[in-house]
């Protein structure tokens, strides 16, 4: 993951957007430390409201709301169910990455 996100950074991603508050976002999150990364937000549908670190997890709708570089998907659903969940937002690929 460290390595993914070294790269990211030295592809002039500077804020991204966590789709998926689960623990690979936390380890996500933690590794983003070691950048200069900044988590402009995170989205998960089923834990809108609860706290991620020093964020308030919102609804997928809200995504375009929130500047951002990247989306990383963290999320524990299969891929493509949480990819087509962001093309109905307006989303496309090539403005995501998965980690998994």
């Amino acid at each position: 993951m460290q390595k993914l996100l070294k790269h990211l950074e030295s592809q002039g991603v500077k804020r991204v957007i966590f789709s998926g508050a689960t623990e690979l976002a936390e380890i996500a999150y933690l590794s983003l430390h070691d950048t200069n990364i900044e988590l402009a937000a995170v989205f998960d549908d089923l834990n809108v409201g609860k706290r991620f670190f020093d964020h308030t997890v919102q609804p997928v709708c809200l995504l375009n709301a929130i500047r951002h570089d990247l989306i990383i998907l963290t999320s524990t659903e299969p891929p493509d169910v949480m990819q087509n969940r962001l093309e109905e937002q307006g989303v496309s690929q090539e403005r995501e990455v998965i980690m998994n």
